[in-house]
């Protein structure tokens, strides 16, 4: 992965023409480096290099574990957004055609049981809404009606950890009868909260501690997405977009994202922003 880059470098083989901050490179790549370039790879040993003449990346016998999948989820990232690419833009319906639409949780993972459930309503009116709460794992169901685009999770309702929740809302003054598309969410349970925490340190001391580094955030997000934490990956997201809004490489992460919360509209004008920005 590049932790840094200056100059012109290029990569004659499977990357994009433009190179950033982040960019997955694979075994074998070759890379040219201009006059007076500089680039610096983390490799899959954990070791950070700096090259400043052109070079081919080598296999590495001993791997990170931790780093190994990151850097695999970053390919396959940047392996789904070329085939998105492809696909013609009829094939990408709109978000929704319902007159409420969930906000959050929505289609996510969390770290955390949520305090509310959120949602829009597309036309404002005056009227109830009935949300219901549903885990087929072990039949909880749940049913209450508020005059708010919220509803707050009480100690009442009881939601656990580890189980997965399906919750919609439905309109109770509407004249449509068909059931309200759902979607879900789930806690990650104390085992994986360690474990993500104990990966999160091994990337923090590969990266010396420079959790302010576009780097590491980069390597964060990858490991955010592989326990589908799309949500917290977002919030990551929208900080370094403040730092760099044309990055490519963040508008691939947003794209799949919203892809995964079956928001297909956004994550559609997000592959947009990865085809303009990479060129």
């Amino acid at each position: 992965m590049i932790v840094s880059i200056s100059g012109d470098v290029r990569c004659a083989t499977s990357q994009p023409a433009i190179l950033k901050t982040g960019t997955i490179l694979a075994s074998k790549d070759s890379l040219f480096l201009g006059e007076k370039a500089t680039i610096t790879i983390l490799e899959e040993d954990g070791k950070v290099t700096t090259y400043s003449q052109s070079f081919r990346l080598a296999s590495k016998s001993e791997c990170n574990p931790t780093l190994q999948k990151l850097l695999k989820q970053g390919i396959q990232s940047q392996n789904w957004i070329e085939s998105a690419k492809k696909k013609p833009r009829n094939n990408f319906r709109s978000n929704t055609t319902d007159n409420i639409s969930m906000v959050y949780p929505r289609n996510t993972r969390l770290t955390k049981l949520p305090e509310r459930l959120n949602w829009t309503v597309l036309t404002k009116s005056e009227s109830e809404y009935e949300v219901s709460i549903r885990c087929y794992e072990n039949d909880f169901s749940y049913d209450h009606t508020t005059g708010n685009n919220s509803l707050d999770i009480s100690s009442d309702i009881s939601l656990s950890i580890g189980q997965q929740y399906y919750w919609f809302v439905r309109d109770v003054f509407s004249e449509l009868s068909e059931v309200p598309s759902a979607v879900w969410f789930n806690v990650l349970d104390t085992k994986e909260i360690k474990k993500l925490e104990q990966e999160r340190q091994t990337v923090a001391f590969i990266m010396n501690n420079d959790t302010l580094s576009v780097a590491y955030q980069m390597l964060f997000a990858n490991l955010l997405m592989s326990y589908e934490l799309y949500d917290e990956c977002k919030s990551l997201l929208d900080d370094l977009s403040k730092q760099d809004g044309q990055n490519h490489l963040l508008h691939t992460f947003y794209a799949i994202i919203y892809d995964k919360m079956d928001l297909i509209s956004d994550s559609r004008k997000y592959i947009e922003y990865t085809d303009q920005y990479s060129k």
